[in-house]
């Protein structure tokens, strides 16, 4: 609404949906990546025709019923098809499901509390600017906190990488 004005609020739902395909989107391309490194661009091939015919399929499958349901299964295919890519890499590289949710993880909650203290925060505040700024503020302080407190390593390297003096514990 601050962006793009009020005429946009109805794209919000979808603009959610798509931030659940983008949350798997960096190991979809790192497992891509990974088999045309290894000489597999016939599995690549495969895969990008096979996820893009049953992308095409739930479309037109539940084009009755809406564009959002219409979403909702093109985002389907998309995490169902993150099974076939990781099955492949798994051949070259011996990583399962289970350790990157276990990485992953962490991070998930550590957002969910960031962004559920930004709600508590906000809560009384009308003025959307003061609430967009807030929310910023207050997840990226929250976020930082938990990462430091918890001792993530990930966190202190990349201020290290940053340039700043991180204390040795």
């Amino acid at each position: 609404e601050i962006l793009l004005g009020r005429k946009w609020i109805e794209s919000v739902p979808f603009l959610q949906l798509f931030c659940l395909w983008g949350a798997i989107g960096y190991m979809w391309n790192l497992y891509t990546s990974l088999l045309v490194g290894h000489g597999r661009s016939d599995v690549y091939l495969g895969g990008i025709v096979l996820t893009g015919l049953s992308q095409i399929a739930v479309v037109t499958a539940t084009y009755a019923l809406g564009i959002y349901v219409m979403v909702i299964g093109y985002i389907g295919v998309y995490y169902a098809s993150f099974l076939y890519w990781q099955y492949f890499t798994r051949k070259h590289v011996p990583v399962r499901v289970f350790q990157i949710v276990k990485d992953i993880l962490p991070y998930l909650g550590t957002s969910l509390i960031s962004i559920l203290v930004a709600a508590f925060v906000v809560m009384y505040i009308s003025n959307i600017y003061i609430i967009f700024a807030l929310k910023i503020i207050v997840v990226a302080i929250s976020y930082a906190a938990i990462l430091w407190i918890g001792g993530s390593t990930i966190f202190k390297d990349a201020i290290k990488y940053l340039g700043y003096r991180v204390p040795k514990q």
